[in-house]
């Protein structure tokens, strides 16, 4: 709300309007002294080191000082708090307030991983495995207040079945198996609540004298506590039950079961609980023990991998645990210093892997309790990094799931091999086209390493698998599709060498293919976008030369017609609608590759220029996520894995992490507003299978 100024500002006040009007030079002068002062004092802290963050936050301040957005609407809580709307239905009155109707979504934690057939990620989670299966619980979801995540791996089948969520969220928790019966021991949870409430701040000063206030409301979001509570998961029933609370509140702590009982080590604490009496009680209160162990047992001996301890500041330390003497004894260190590992016991042996996100921690290493010795064993396949995930041992494999990768991998100690297990198309391919239709990703056509392809295949965006769903009449590539109805359009292309009008129309529920009506010029390479019930085709070529056609397709005459062209002739340029106006990006002229962007207004017929890319590059992709546009790879002097983000607020672009692996000729989708899929392409080397997952 506006506040007044003092009673002794009241005094020395003048009309506000006669003011501007009597000194705009000087209120001119004044507010460039403000944006200079702003500019040098306005960089939150939690952004500093990161120039194109900084710059978005600068230009963000920019139009707020402008008046373009509220100065409610910046709201940097802290170096580690994303920016967080205030809830509608929130009036701020109250410091406990209930939490909005809907919470703000996940922050995007930018991390480019592959597509794997894990059902969602698993980051902090807890695991166990019984028999064939790995069970995991919890999942580090930002401002996750319902969902109890609970899921089995079946190490046979490969199939992830969801159990009965547990009855509450929680991330950082442990856990330990007795029986049939898994025990998730505290952890994490997050609740709503008032982050902070600023002051009121000026909004409308002359030198010193400030003519209007500003209350900014109070900032409300997700925070976190820990907990003490214990949940108990019936492996045969699929239930639910609680047992004691715990006699302290740990996250990030280590558990295991010893002879029908917990043993829980937290901060120098070590607590017993005894399943039988369900009864904790406490043993030491100065173990070295810290956070984040691996526990495994062997020879009635504990021992502990990758955790923070008392000891000296490294992960690498091995400690080993006697539950009878509860004597701690220093054993050989690790040869990689690392902290939130997997560890399996197998045979005499204990193998660890995972850690955090570098090139060290793809390195598996044996350990022998018998001799207090190392050795070095295979490492991960690239890219498969288990940075904070789980895993366990099972029918000859040891395996690590999840993290912030995503990762399904596998290590064979029998033989010293690794394997990454990736969602990857039947068929690899490039210069597709591609259409989500029904909660799957249709893929048509095709090359693979110069060969034009028929085949149509689609992943199943809830079971993260492919299958094959037949073939066009004829092998082509370089066309686009786009749905019209429930039926998908795939526009133009390149057949038997020749750059084709036609129009193929494709039924998602019954496989068939018919024809529609052709567009009045031949095109391949060019942009399909759809808004409003109409296809536009733009750009191109037509097998000689480059085009700066548009056509309009209207279902309801079933006709093409033309609309006004584009500022310049592209092709293998990218395109999408964004508040009733098409983009298009980049692309190709006779001589060069370009990082133009226009935008056409349907309405108007007309073109406006936008501010470029930083990177040109054709025969990339660009989807939307979250009002932002992704630019997403590419072709210029060899494939790109660069990545740049445009705000069409701020008239910006934005750099962001790149891909795994360089690609153009691709396909790129944002299923939701958490994620952003992409799949195929060339390398420079060869057409790919696989894909990728932005998040």
């Amino acid at each position: 709300m506006l506040l007044a100024p003092s009673k002794k500002m009241e005094g020395m006040r003048m009309d506000a309007t006669k003011q501007k009007r009597k000194f705009p030079i000087l209120t001119l002068a004044y507010l460039i002294i403000m944006a200079a002062g702003f500019f040098q004092c306005g960089v939150v802290s939690g952004l500093t080191g990161n120039p194109a963050l900084e710059k978005e936050l600068k230009d963000t301040q920019t139009l707020a000082l402008l008046g373009l957005l509220k100065p409610g609407e910046i709201q940097y809580v802290n170096e580690n708090t994303p920016p967080i709307d205030n809830p509608s239905n929130n009036t701020g009155t109250e410091a406990n307030s209930v939490a909005p109707l809907t919470p703000p979504p996940e922050p995007l934690k930018n991390i480019w991983a592959t597509l794997s057939n894990l059902p969602r990620s698993f980051f902090d989670a807890t695991s166990q495995t019984i028999g064939d299966k790995i069970y995991l619980f919890g999942n580090n979801v930002y401002g996750n207040l319902t969902d109890g995540n609970a899921y089995s791996y079946n190490t046979v089948t490969a199939q992830w079945n969801k159990l009965k969520n547990m009855p509450a969220p929680r991330y950082a928790a442990s856990s330990a198996v007795i029986g049939n019966k898994i025990y998730v021991l505290g952890g994490r949870e997050y609740f709503y609540t008032m982050l902070y409430d600023a002051a009121p701040y000026c909004v409308n000063q002359l030198l010193w004298h400030c003519f209007e206030y500003y209350d900014p409301p109070p900032v409300y979001g997700y925070s976190t506590r820990e907990t003490n509570s214990v949940f108990i998961y019936d492996t045969t029933s699929d239930t639910w039950t609680t047992g004691a609370n715990m006699l302290i509140s740990p996250s990030y702590h280590s558990s295991i079961a010893y002879n029908g009982k917990i043993y829980l080590f937290s901060v120098g604490i070590v607590d017993v609980y005894d399943a039988a009496s369900n009864q904790w009680n406490r043993l030491l209160t100065n173990s070295p023990i810290r956070y984040y162990y691996s526990i495994q047992i062997y020879n009635d001996k504990m021992y502990f991998f990758g955790g923070s301890s008392t000891i000296n500041g490294y992960f690498n330390n091995v400690l080993e645990f006697d539950p009878t003497t509860l004597a701690f004894n220093q054993k050989t260190n690790m040869p990689t210093n690392r902290t939130f590992v997997v560890t399996a016991l197998v045979g005499d042996k204990i193998f660890v892997m995972g850690s955090h996100e570098s090139a060290s921690a793809l390195v598996i290493e044996e350990y022998s309790p018998d001799t207090n010795s190392w050795t070095v064993k295979s490492s991960l396949p690239q890219n498969a990094y288990l940075t904070r995930g789980v895993g366990g041992y099972s029918n000859g494999r040891f395996y690590g799931l999840g993290g912030i990768s995503n990762v399904v991998a596998y290590y064979d100690p029998a033989n010293d091999t690794t394997t990454h297990l990736k969602v990857l198309m039947n068929s690899s391919r490039y210069y597709f086209a591609s259409a989500v239709y029904n909660n799957k990703y249709y893929v048509f056509g095709g090359n693979i390493n110069g060969t034009p392809i028929s085949g149509i295949e689609t992943l199943d965006l809830v079971s993260n698998s492919w299958s094959n769903q037949g073939s066009l009449p004829n092998a082509k590539f370089g066309h686009k599709a786009a749905i019209l109805g429930n039926k998908i359009y795939l526009v133009g292309g390149s057949r038997g060498g020749t750059t084709r009008a036609e129009v193929e129309i494709y039924d998602p529920e019954t496989g068939n293919i018919t024809q529609g009506t052709p567009m009045d010029t031949p095109r391949q390479y060019h942009s399909l976008c759809v808004n409003n019930g109409k296809m536009y085709a733009v750009g191109g070529n037509n097998g000689s030369t480059i085009l700066n056609t548009v056509e309009e397709y209207d279902p309801s005459t079933d006709k093409w017609t033309y609309k006004r062209t584009m500022t310049s002739a592209r092709t293998e340029t990218s395109c999408l609608f964004h508040d009733n106006k098409m983009y298009v990006f980049g692309g190709r002229n006779v001589s060069s590759y370009e990082s133009t962007v226009e935008s056409y207004n349907p309405g108007s017929d007309s073109w406006s220029l936008h501010k470029p890319m930083n990177t040109a590059r054709g025969l990339f992709e660009v989807v939307k996520l979250r009002g932002r546009i992704y630019a997403i790879g590419g072709y210029n002097s060899g494939a790109m894995a660069q990545v740049e983000k445009y705000d069409p607020l701020l008239e910006q672009w934005i750099p962001e992490y790149p891909m795994n692996s360089a690609r153009y000729g691709l396909s790129a989708i944002a299923p939701d507003p958490n994620r952003i899929i992409v799949v195929g392409g060339h390398n420079g080397h060869g057409s790919l299978n696989s894909a990728e997952e932005f998040y």
